[in-house]
């Protein structure tokens, strides 16, 4: 049975509401892939969205509802479900990664990402993993990162 994704963005909103009592929120991405019908469902609360690599096409999963905590209730949470091919990527990240800055002061972005995850297509996710890691480091050279940053791939087989 799948997991009523809209229910828990609720939840968790409330739970984020009552402990921070509106002074603080938090980006959340939640998705449940289903390999027998390849379906994968998210919603998306206001985080960076997620890069899908799939047939040659890259899409953007931000679809769903504002960051958690920063209403009392949430009024309308948009859950989308996506038909999956087989070795589709998805590529999860905070927003460190794409707002550092290099010596020029222009931000690394998402298509930096794009043309990793093209160049890097039949890499395994912990070699894109690394190489995503290696060109943060090449390109922002001396110019120290502002925030942390993590990255999550995953490959659909």
């Amino acid at each position: 049975m799948e997991p009523d994704l809209v229910k828990l963005i609720q939840n968790l909103n409330r739970t984020v509401d009552e402990t921070t009592k509106g002074e603080r929120f938090i980006t959340f991405f939640m998705s449940v892939f289903d390999p027998v019908t390849r379906e994968l469902t998210y919603v998306n609360a206001g985080h960076n969205p997620p890069l899908l690599k799939d047939q040659g096409a890259i899409t953007y999963l931000s679809k769903g509802c504002m960051g958690l905590g920063m209403v009392e209730q949430i009024s309308h949470i948009d859950r989308t479900k996506l038909k999956i091919g087989v070795d589709a990527v998805l590529l999860c990240f905070t927003d460190g990664l794409i707002e550092v800055e290099n010596d020029a002061g222009i931000e690394y972005g998402e298509e930096r990402l794009e043309k990793l995850m093209f160049q890097e297509d039949l890499s395994s996710m912990e070699a894109l993993n690394r190489a995503i890691k290696k060109d943060f480091d090449q390109f922002r050279g001396n110019n120290p990162p502002h925030d942390d940053f993590a990255v999550l791939s995953a490959r659909f087989l």
